[in-house]
């Protein structure tokens, strides 16, 4: 007797009496020795009984036996012998899970995946499962027998990132399939990747404009002033990104703001300023994509901070705010040297850190405010009593112009005055810087002695005199006249140099 899944619609058997015959109405049956019930032979045929619709109806699922029994015209009485069937019209029931990926909306950076089946058969039994492993969420797998029942474990690797899905259907003895469950694994196995780009800013002296570009070297040089830090991600994070500078125990976590709307570009504004030690930092990202994978590879994670000038390579620094800049041309000086602009009030001040002479002049980039704009600015220098006119030339938005050494400088409406010229400072024991206002810019210095002696002529845009005559030799403590000449105007004063 085996398990069957189709219902029972005909129930026939052979009578034989060969003496008095078969009384037609002494049919009756019994199920599972219950009690007897008489049902009316459909057959028509001599030797033969046939039921259609009255017992075939009460055979239910599960195992039940049948037994027909039938009389003579004399009276006599015969019982078949038990008839056992088992119907199971009912497919399995399927239960499916992952103790390692348990969470179907979830990611996981675990390429091994280990399902848990369960079913539910009540009657014939689970006989065998069919499944299949594929990235679509509702494959059906084939009514083939390709795993025994007595199995309630499937292991996979996953050969690659992204959603797949177990499809397992489940077959009983009867031959019923069940419907087909799916059970979804994501799977996130690669770490993020990060890329790093040292931006600092740059003016253009011929538009005045002051533009970001990227630093080359390894690592890239920042020097004081303002830069950015633009990361670069090959996938959303859905925990950071954290950018921390850090240098020994100085650690330093810098903000970060999205550059548009993918989740992938990030940017961050630094300052370099004297509280930040020379030398090489690192940069440190810190953050998990939706695998729970850390950031696994940081390509340009290094930054070296140089808070001084090289002579021999020169530079520019900024104010935090960018509005101006200094340029510091190769070889103005010697050596290595600290310099900031810092805004204050309505101009700006120029210091040097470090004690150095220059050789040649600085450049200074500042800003034209609205009510400058479109008249004749120029730059002043502020020695403290005084503001002295020293020009500029306008490019773009601002206003460049060489100045020679420290102080405070401010933009304002250009004075039309006389031609005039000073010395500071005055006196002076190492050197003096010549200023020269009113002129056409190309000035020339002749120094003389109380007596008329000519002993040195100055040229170029910075116009100072170390005490030294044309020989190079130290001259003499005392006082000395000087004169100015500019496009034909002449302007004359005295400077006293102290040994």
């Amino acid at each position: 007797m085996s398990w069957s899944k189709a219902p029972i619609t005909l129930l026939s058997g052979e009578v034989e009496d060969n003496l008095s015959g078969i009384d037609p109405n002494s049919f009756e049956f019994r199920l599972n020795n219950g009690e007897w019930m008489s049902f009316k032979n459909d057959s028509a045929q001599e030797g033969v009984w046939r039921d259609e619709d009255e017992i075939p109806p009460l055979l239910d699922e599960g195992v039940t036996t049948v037994q027909v029994k039938v009389s003579d015209k004399a009276g006599n009485t015969g019982v078949s012998a038990p008839m056992g069937f088992m119907f199971d019209l009912t497919p399995p029931t399927l239960f499916l899970n992952s103790p390692t990926h348990p969470d179907q909306d979830r990611w996981y950076p675990s390429p091994f995946v280990r399902f848990l089946i369960g079913s539910e058969d009540n009657l014939s039994g689970v006989a065998a499962y069919s499944f299949l492993l594929d990235r679509s969420p509702e494959t059906v797998p084939p009514k083939l027998d390709m795993m025994r029942a007595d199995r309630h474990q499937l292991d996979f690797d996953l050969p690659s990132d992204g959603s797949w899905f177990l499809h397992l259907r489940a077959r009983d003895e009867a031959g019923n399939w069940s419907e087909p469950v799916h059970y979804r694994v994501n799977l996130d196995s690669t770490p993020p990747k990060c890329g790093i780009s040292v931006l600092r800013p740059k003016v253009d002296l011929s538009s005045g404009e002051i533009a970001f570009y990227t630093v080359k070297g390894d690592p890239p040089e920042l020097l004081f002033g303002p830069a950015r830090i633009e990361l670069s991600l090959s996938e959303k994070l859905s925990e950071g990104p954290r950018l921390l500078l850090k240098k020994g125990s100085d650690v330093r976590e810098l903000e970060l703001s999205p550059s548009d709307s993918s989740g992938l570009i990030f940017s961050s504004a630094i300052f370099v300023d004297a509280s930040m030690d020379e030398g090489q930092w690192e940069l440190v990202v810190q953050g998990r994509d939706k695998g729970a994978n850390p950031i696994g590879g940081v390509d340009g994670g290094r930054v070296r901070i140089s808070s001084h000038i090289e002579a021999r390579r020169g530079g520019t620094i900024f104010t935090k705010d960018l509005s101006s800049a200094l340029l510091i041309p190769k070889r103005s000086f010697e050596g290595r040297a600290r310099f900031e602009l810092i805004p204050v009030g309505v101009g700006y001040r120029l210091k040097i850190l470090d004690p150095i002479r220059l050789v040649r002049p600085l450049k200074l980039v500042l800003p034209l405010g609205e009510e400058i704009r479109g008249g004749n600015p120029a730059v002043f220098f502020y020695d403290g009593v005084h503001a002295h006119q020293i020009g500029g030339e306008v490019v773009g938005d601002r206003i460049v112009v060489s100045v020679d050494g420290p102080g405070l400088f401010f933009v304002s409406r250009a004075l039309r005055g006389p031609f005039r010229a000073w010395a500071a400072p005055n006196p002076f024991t190492s050197s003096t810087l010549f200023h020269v206002v009113g002129g056409r810019g190309k000035p020339i210095i002749r120094i003389f002695t109380i007596k008329g002696r000519p002993i040195r002529t100055l040229r170029g845009e910075v116009l100072r005199w170390d005490g030294r005559d044309e020989e190079g030799r130290t001259v003499e403590s005392g006082l000395y006249i000087f004169q100015a000449l500019d496009g034909g105007r002449i302007a004359t004063g005295t400077v006293v140099f102290v040994k």
